[in-house]
């Protein structure tokens, strides 16, 4: 970054004018670094939740290290920018957040394959809080905002009283405006760079914002009705703030934490019935008495569980989750647990390479939830391949009359015009291209690409119909060889082609999963088209996408009419 910032200053003919310090502020000394204190500080550390980027801590040592002293009082007259900022929060209600952090079960009436009403699942949680962009994602605000507080960053003994944790809880009633499911607390902030001068990252307000809304979502949802009341904690602790509902949900004993990847699995119910189609074609064909033995490769292993319950096959899975509880789970399910196996990853890679047992169904889980393809699952199985253990799939784990689920994944897209996904790859800000060559720097490190996204939240103009642009079977996929898809596509309407958003089917037997599905656990992508191609109602588009080592790479051309 320093690097960067050095050369911006210079093609800009600001190095006379400007001096760089490669530093965190807190570690700058005076006189070393600087020669005298300064009157104004201006900082921007701020993140969705207002404190996460350490902005307190960063403040104090200003005001006691850095702003001017008065030579009269010795005591400091200088300012700091933003001047002061207040904080916000409302309960909303919001299935995308829901799916995320619990299991649904009879509370939104759902009806899942696996019996989870004694082992109640949750997400597990490395930060206090989530962002969400919630001006593009559907929800319900439950409440009108309630201010929680508002905090002035020109006052040190304020500012070391919510950092100390002297002044940091604040307890507030909240009265319901609507009837919903509480799944979660928003928060967001109005900044004050001066009295007037005022940014917010209000949900309410325009898309163009640097900020997300801070969730904190609850480890189980609850249903309130219109003018019920809610109580909220919230607190700051070391310069972190926290926020729960104290008053609604069921005590967290018995919860049990599993990666956020389970929950989500767990949620997708168009998935799940695939699973149970899968289960009935099976039958159909009198194919269940002959399956033994199975490997679940999935975040959860719901199809390891029906062949269990309706085959009384041999199972083993690599879910993540304690085995006390997972044992737990089991029986919940009256799954024989001795015939039920969960072990590590690690463990499983050794059992393929060195096991000569025969699976009849193998169950993979060959797209990560960011939507990119799984190099842990297809590395292991092409490096099997490069040392010729090929037979331990084909022959040995892989019964001759198996199946591995899915056996496909057809790869899908659509042409899209989207200024939304070309701000966030590089630098359009005209001033930051005219004025002052900021961009032409930072966009040296832009990458074609975008992972995690949800097509839905993606504001963009549709320029194509969906479309498949090819095929690729499980089996035959190898790191080594290039798999090469060509289609010419139709434009449906005028604008200027910038992105492809792609995501995949994966084919169980004859029955197809859509990453792109409302409740899927998997995110899409987007592949970047530079320059942008402008096109025209029924131009032709020849889109080109190679797959390799677990990448997919596009280009496109229009062709000549």
């Amino acid at each position: 970054m320093v690097e960067l910032a050095n050369r911006v200053l210079s093609s800009n003919h600001m190095q006379q004018d400007i001096t760089l310090i490669p530093k965190l502020s807190n570690d700058i000394i005076i006189p070393e670094d600087m020669p005298n204190r300064c009157s104004l500080v201006v900082t921007e550390t701020v993140d969705a939740a207002l404190f996460g980027e350490r902005i307190l801590q960063t403040i104090i040592h200003a005001w006691e290290n850095l702003i001017s002293l008065s030579k009269k009082t010795d005591s400091v007259y200088g300012e700091i920018i933003p001047f002061k900022a207040s904080l916000y929060v409302t309960p909303i209600q919001c299935l995308k957040i829901a799916r995320m952090n619990y299991v649904f079960g009879k509370e939104r009436l759902i009806d899942n394959i696996i019996k989870l009403d004694k082992s109640k699942l949750t997400s597990s949680r490395t930060e206090p809080y989530d962002t969400e962009n919630l001006r593009l994602v559907e929800h319900k605000c439950l409440s009108y905002p309630e201010k929680i507080f508002q905090i002035n960053f020109n006052n040190i003994i304020e500012l070391k009283q919510y950092l100390n944790g002297d002044k940091n809880i604040h307890d507030s009633t909240i009265k319901c405006t609507k009837e919903g499911f509480v799944d979660a607390l928003s928060v967001w902030f109005d900044l004050y760079l001066d009295e007037n001068i005022v940014v917010t990252s209000s949900p309410k307000f325009s898309n163009n914002r640097c900020w997300d809304q801070a969730i904190f979502p609850l480890n189980q949802t609850h249903f309130v009705e219109e003018n019920s009341l809610i109580k909220i904690k919230v607190g700051c602790t070391n310069g972190e703030l926290s926020a729960s509902v104290t008053n609604v949900s069921e005590p967290n004993e018995g919860l049990i934490e599993v990666p956020q990847e389970m929950i989500k699995y767990l949620n997708c119910l168009s998935l799940q019935s695939i699973f149970t189609n899968v289960m009935g074609k099976l039958k159909s064909r009198g194919l269940l008495k002959s399956i033994n033995k199975v490997l679940d490769l999935s975040p959860f292993p719901v199809l390891g569980f029906l062949f269990s319950k309706q085959c009384n096959a041999d199972v083993i899975s690599v879910a993540k989750i304690d085995e006390e509880k997972f044992n737990c789970i089991l029986k919940e399910n009256n799954i024989n647990r001795n015939k039920f196996e969960n072990i590590t990853w690690k463990d499983c890679q050794n059992l393929l390479k060195n096991s000569v047992a025969q699976f009849d169904i193998i169950v993979l889980h060959c797209i990560q939830t960011t939507g990119e393809f799984n190099d842990d699952i297809i590395n292991h199985l092409s490096t099997i391949r490069y040392f010729l253990f090929i037979f331990i799939i084909k022959l040995l784990t892989l019964h001759p009359n198996g199946f591995l689920l899915p056996s496909q994944i057809n790869v899908r897209c659509i042409l899209v015009d989207s200024l939304h996904l070309t701000n966030g790859s590089e630098v359009t800000n005209p001033l930051l291209m005219t004025e002052i060559n900021v961009a032409e720097h930072i966009n040296h490190y832009k990458v074609p690409y975008h992972i995690d996204l949800k097509v839905d939240e993606i504001i963009h103009k549709t320029l194509s119909m969906q479309f498949t642009i090819g095929q690729l079977n499980i089996e035959n996929l190898s790191l080594d060889e290039n798999v090469i898809f060509e289609k010419e596509v139709e434009i449906i309407e005028e604008g200027c082609l910038n992105a492809i958003l792609y995501w995949f089917d994966c084919i169980f037997i004859e029955y197809s999963y859509s990453t792109i599905a409302s409740d899927s656990f998997i995110n899409q992508c987007a592949w970047l088209i530079s320059p942008r191609i402008e096109v025209k109602k029924s131009d032709i588009i020849k889109i080109r996408a190679i797959y390799h080592s677990c990448f997919l790479y596009f280009s496109v051309e229009k062709c000549k009419r």
